[in-house]
């Protein structure tokens, strides 16, 4: 799944990205091959859990996921959650989910925000999430007028919307909704320990050396 600009997918080239870089520099050190394949996000989720592939990036953790994956120890890299409506949008937002109730907001299908969804769900009042399989598809419909809000990272949804030359149609609105780490999760029955302990160790060692802060700064807007 192309997640610009963290993961990015190109027709005849190798991947790019701020964690592609970190992931290929991990495991570089490692003197470990691997082989980077795209796939839609629950595809790539039901793949890891099959034992299809060994690891997923970027993931956030959570209790479930840490009790049935191993993570690394340090992440790959920290986003922060936005609301977006188009640029002539009335809609406000100040934190409170309230001020959204009978919008239509765009989540990605499976993905977890790091905040409770509920909250922007009909459970709690609002007229519904639209979920999609990609954030690019989201934003299409946001422009043509489909939906009303879409919830992105806040890279994520600049890189893509400079990628439609839409920067100037849509803008973000109030403050982060949240904020959450990103890691590499592994397929705990499939890779062996000690791979990723030597995946934890040579991250640290990036860490130690400068080597993630400078890659970091790469991509930072």
């Amino acid at each position: 799944m192309n997640y610009p600009p963290y993961v990015e997918e190109h027709a005849s080239r190798q991947p790019t990205g701020l964690a592609v870089e970190l992931i290929e520099h991990a495991f570089g050190r490692m003197g470990q091959p691997i082989a980077i394949e795209f796939l839609p996000f629950k595809r790539s989720l039901a793949n890891l859990e099959s034992g299809r592939i060994d690891a997923l990036f970027p993931m956030r953790k959570t209790p479930e996921r840490e009790s049935r994956y191993d993570f690394a120890l340090l992440p790959l890299l920290k986003q922060d959650i936005q609301i977006f409506v188009r640029a002539n949008s009335a809609i406000q937002f100040s934190g409170n989910p309230r001020q959204l109730a009978g919008y239509s907001i765009g989540v990605l299908h499976g993905a977890s925000y790091g905040i409770d969804l509920k909250k922007f769900s009909l459970d709690g009042g609002y007229k519904k999430l639209e979920p999609s399989s990609s954030h690019e598809m989201n934003f299409r419909k946001l422009l043509a007028g489909r939906m009303d809000a879409v919830l992105c990272s806040r890279l994520v949804g600049l890189t893509i919307l400079k990628g439609l030359n839409a920067s100037a149609d849509v803008k973000m609105i109030g403050p982060p909704v949240g904020s959450y780490d990103s890691y590499i999760m592994f397929n705990k029955n499939k890779v062996p320990y000690d791979m990723i302990a030597k995946f934890r160790q040579a991250m640290t060692d990036m860490n130690n050396d400068g080597t993630l802060n400078r890659l970091q700064k790469k991509y930072k807007q």
